[in-house]
């Protein structure tokens, strides 16, 4: 039987590396190769977790199902693990059930001039988080039982400033 089917075109000289969320299903997902310059695929099965009891999420290297695109791996400095982000990122987790749910970030802004954090939720705009310069800072987020949803949700994150690498 002809199945669904996604093209994913890798950009040719990068290693592609895709994240796609699908429903549990009893069929195993699979991949095939069109000719061209790329002649290997991995397909690997990875559930996105759901909140924890604490509802803390932990940013070391072994917790990455939390945190889809923009950001880099988990790093340790002395005791403080963190893990860097690009402009726009996004956490993942699983619920459930729609509940309202407060997120506290634990952020400090990587441009010599702070930055300011713009939040979303599943496409529904949330408040602002100021970062100061050289300092952490709490941004605490509402997110609201509507616009929270069964199965995976996602938290978008903007800065509204890059650093250059000098800065870090």
């Amino acid at each position: 039987a002809q199945g669904s089917q996604l093209i994913l075109e890798a950009v040719p000289g990068t290693r592609s590396i895709f994240r796609l969320s699908i429903p549990p299903s009893a069929s195993t997902p699979s991949a095939t190769l069109e000719p061209s310059d790329i002649n290997a695929v991995r397909v690997c099965r990875a559930a996105v977790p759901s909140l924890p009891p604490t509802g803390g999420l932990e940013v070391g290297a072994d917790h990455d199902d939390w945190f889809g695109a923009g950001w880099h791996l988990g790093e340790r400095g002395g005791t403080q693990r963190f893990r860097w982000s690009e402009r726009s990122s996004s956490l993942l987790w699983r619920m459930e059930k729609p509940s309202n749910v407060r997120m506290i970030l634990h952020l400090r802004a990587a441009n010599a001039g702070g930055a300011t954090i713009q939040a979303s939720i599943n496409g529904l705009a949330l408040a602002s988080c100021r970062l100061p310069a050289g300092a952490w800072t709490d941004c605490t987020f509402r997110l609201p039982e509507t616009a929270t949803r069964l199965g995976i949700n996602e938290l978008l994150l903007n800065a509204d400033t890059i650093s250059p690498s000098a800065d870090r």
